[in-house]
């Protein structure tokens, strides 16, 4: 049972079950309400090809106080060579087994409380992300959408969809 002391309503009887009914139904609406505006932010910042946040993936950077994806083309040599590599083998594991036998690592970042994540070893999932992911052929994703994005692209478009082609015949 609840019972609220600045209130004048418990939930040993009716009239208090009903008021917490109905506030427990204002409190849904609200939730509902926030969730359905931060989604539709979320698709019209992506329509718009902004980055919506996360942490940056290999090839790109993020500025201190930016929302655009900057080109770090120290990495975006290793993406565009790993799609080559998954080109030439048409395999994701021989792909890794080149990407460690050059000794990369993945992308190393630092977060906002200083803390320096990533540089592990490449792994299948971690290559099939590169190559599935359109952030690389300058677009954004959004619940199965995509978009132009307002960064520069690594791949090609031309490249990035033979990748598709080739991961779809493989599957």
């Amino acid at each position: 049972a609840f019972v609220s002391v600045t209130e004048s309503f418990s939930t040993d009887n009716a009239v208090g079950r009903l008021t917490m009914g109905l506030l427990a139904t204002f409190a849904e609406f609200e939730r509902a309400t926030i969730a359905q505006r931060t989604s539709d932010k979320m698709r019209a910042a992506r329509r718009r090809g902004l980055w919506t946040g996360g942490r940056p993936v290999l090839g790109f950077d993020l500025p201190p106080g930016g929302k655009k994806l900057v080109v770090n083309e120290d990495e975006a040599a290793m993406v565009r060579t790993i799609y080559d590599l998954y080109l030439q083998k048409k395999a994701i594991t021989a792909v890794v087994d080149e990407v460690d036998r050059r000794g990369w690592v993945n992308k190393i970042h630092t977060t906002r409380a200083g803390k320096r994540m990533g540089g592990g070893s490449f792994t299948k999932h971690a290559v099939h992300f590169i190559l599935t992911n359109p952030l690389y052929a300058g677009e954004v994703r959004y619940l199965g959408e995509h978009f132009a994005g307002e960064h520069e692209a690594i791949v090609s478009a031309a490249t990035f969809q033979r990748v598709q082609d080739q991961l779809a015949e493989n599957a």
